[in-house]
């Protein structure tokens, strides 16, 4: 592979990385308020049940969130892995024409 193409391709990659990013910041911007909300209905609502219901309640989001965690990382590193045979594949190409 030429230097071109390992600079055609960082830069793919940088506007990929950027777009990404900004579409995330908007998101969590957007999010924030009604997350404020929701934590607030989520604590009126504990605040009506027994100490016992309620640290159930947290103990059921703690290993939702865990879960939650280690799907994210699973997929995030199966699409690492994809990203890298893509990059493979194109550089392969690339080498034989």
């Amino acid at each position: 592979m030429n230097q071109n193409d390992r600079d055609f391709l960082r830069a793919m990659m940088r506007e990929r990385i950027a777009q990404h990013y900004a579409a995330k910041q908007d998101r969590d911007s957007a999010d924030k308020d009604r997350f404020c909300e929701l934590e607030d209905r989520l604590n009126e609502a504990l605040s009506h049940l027994s100490e016992e219901q309620a640290k159930d309640v947290h103990q059921y989001l703690e290993y939702f969130f865990e879960q939650s965690g280690e799907n994210e990382l699973f997929f995030y590193r199966c699409g690492l892995l994809d990203g890298y045979k893509l990059c493979q594949i194109i550089t392969a190409w690339i080498n034989q024409t």
